[in-house]
């Protein structure tokens, strides 16, 4: 049976497909306009990939704001959205309904470092808005009436509104309900859709010897190549080493610019550096004085990889010898029998190992771990000032299924906040225009 809004509903009501972070934050600010706002989403519970953020503690944003912290193909247009409702806004809106925050070096985290907080901050400021939020309701598509308003198609029934704010987040986390959906609907509006790809996601590579490091979490760098040698990008954190490849976050944050560049056919490397803090020669030298108090202290049969065990993991070190030539199981004794220019030379190709560690880049463990989705609605197409699509008067897009994503802080939190906030005002400003219109005909 077909749903029917009351000449209330159809005259002022705004349909907000999605109820992530964006979807929510539109809602908000759209309904303390006393506009009646309706939230479709295919999950049951609103703000599912909130809940997921930050390991659960939920870093919503950071104090340390540019572009060099967010990919997309219209930077100007989208350091616009992001400079209406700044990170500044961010904070005193959740401030303002009772969340105390916590500054970590520039991530912000609400002070309960949990992330339903904010999930339920933007909850409960929607529903004493009288927003109606409506779970389980997959949206199959959306269509233009005649009359300029829109109808939301469900199973079964159909949903009648005047704007519609398209925030149904892209193909990242499909196990949290998002499935790229949002890119079909955009697609079918006629929007220009740059190809979805994984961003914020673990690495792939070729086969390797560091496989047998799985397991392994260290502080290092890494850096991207391409098949020129050229350095594209790098990120310093802590790494965590796979069975399939690298993950951690400096892994997330370059992941995006390897995988568009692998996407267009291009080679790939990623360069770890293990101890970014010294230089090639001091490293060196180091692994000389750790040996030579190896040699002076320890019985020689043991191990090189457990005499390394004061700078590396024993499974890590193994590996390093290996790649420099030596067995995984080389003891002391195996090292004092080298002559010393074979000596110096497996020292030598050790540091260089640990110094600059390098694997092909063969893809990514898929949508299903990814944390964002790159690629999206190209905001060149829209108004800058609300989002508004301009061939559609009253169909807004936010969030994730726009070409903007973040590296790993609390930035693409942000950006769903800034999105959502400009078009749940821009809906607003549009169906009063249109009240207006109507008045003075």
């Amino acid at each position: 049976m077909e749903h029917r809004f009351s000449k209330k509903d159809y005259d002022n009501g705004i349909a907000i497909i999605g109820g992530g972070a964006s979807g929510l934050m539109a809602s908000v600010i759209a309904s303390a306009a006393g506009v009646p706002v309706r939230v479709f989403d295919r999950n049951a519970v609103m703000g599912a990939k909130i809940l997921a953020t930050g390991n659960g503690r939920c870093n919503f944003t950071n104090t340390k704001q540019s572009m060099e912290y967010y990919h997309s193909s219209d930077p100007k247009e989208a350091e616009a959205v992001l400079g209406v409702f700044d990170a500044r806004s961010v904070c005193r809106f959740f401030r303002d309904r009772g969340v105390m925050t916590l500054n970590k070096d520039g991530w912000m985290y609400p002070k309960s470092q949990t992330a339903t907080t904010i999930r339920d901050t933007l909850v409960f400021s929607a529903l004493r808005n009288d927003v109606k939020l409506l779970g389980n309701k997959e949206i199959l598509g959306i269509t233009r009436e005649a009359d300029g308003s829109y109808r939301l198609h469900l199973e079964g029934f159909s949903y009648r509104a005047r704007a519609v704010i398209l925030a149904a987040g892209g193909s990242a986390q499909k196990q949290l309900g998002t499935c790229g959906d949002g890119f079909r609907f955009a697609e079918q509006m006629g929007l220009t859709v740059k190809k979805p790809l994984p961003a914020l996601v673990p690495l792939t590579v070729k086969k390797d010897p560091l496989f047998k490091a799985a397991g392994v979490r260290i502080h290092g760098k890494v850096s991207l190549h391409n098949q020129e040698g050229k350095q594209l990008q790098e990120m310093e954190g802590q790494l965590q080493l796979t069975d399939y490849g690298i993950s951690g976050i400096p892994v997330f944050g370059v992941s995006q610019e390897a995988l568009r560049r692998i996407d267009a056919k291009e080679t790939i490397r990623a360069v770890l550096n293990f101890l970014p803090d010294f230089s090639r020669g001091e490293i060196e030298d180091q692994l000389k004085k750790t040996f030579e108090a190896g040699i002076s202290y320890d019985p020689l049969d043991t191990k090189l990889s457990f005499v390394l065990s004061g700078i590396f993991p024993e499974k890590l070190a193994a590996v390093f010898i290996e790649k420099a030539g030596g067995s995984s199981k080389m003891t002391l004794t195996e090292l004092k029998a080298l002559e010393e220019k074979d000596y110096h030379h497996f020292v030598r190709e050790m540091a260089e190992v640990i110094h600059e560690y390098h694997l092909t880049v063969t893809g990514s463990r898929g949508f299903e771990q990814a944390q964002t989705t790159s690629g999206g609605v190209l905001l060149s197409r829209l108004d800058p000032k609300s989002l508004m699509d301009g061939k559609n008067p009253g169909f807004f897009l936010c969030g994730e299924v726009l070409d903007v994503d973040g590296v790993c802080g609390g930035y693409n939190l942000q950006w769903a906040f800034s999105s959502g906030y400009l078009a749940g005002r821009g809906a607003v400003d549009y169906i009063k225009e249109m009240d207006n219109y109507d008045q003075n005909r």
